[in-house]
């Protein structure tokens, strides 16, 4: 099986911020994990300038990455996955990329 990262940028609809940070931690982020093939995942919001506040990284491990996307994509506003309305679904990119290595230094 690989290893693999789905990586999701978006961003709250203007004034929701709060709203979409709860969405996401109490609805969206378990109701993705429960897809197989989801292990794990982390949400950073972003600091500086630019369209996208919030960055989700899903770790993944299978051989049809794509196969995992589709299927979060097929529940995706669903009663398996409701969708919320706090975040701008324009705002939305996905990307997936394949864990070369891991590599971690003792400090």
């Amino acid at each position: 099986m690989g290893r693999y990262q789905l990586i999701v940028s978006s961003a709250a609809k203007p004034g929701r911020e709060e709203e979409y940070t709860e969405w996401c931690r109490s609805q969206h982020l378990p109701d993705v994990l429960r897809v197989p093939g989801v292990l794990s995942a982390k949400r950073y919001r972003m600091v500086g300038e630019g369209p996208a506040r919030f960055l989700t990284i899903f770790e993944m491990e299978t051989d049809q990455p794509f196969a995992v996307v589709e299927e979060i994509t097929k529940r995706n506003g669903t009663p398996a996955m409701p969708s919320g309305d706090s975040y701008d679904p324009a705002s939305v990119r996905l990307d997936i990329s394949e864990v070369q290595m891991e590599f971690a230094e003792q400090i």
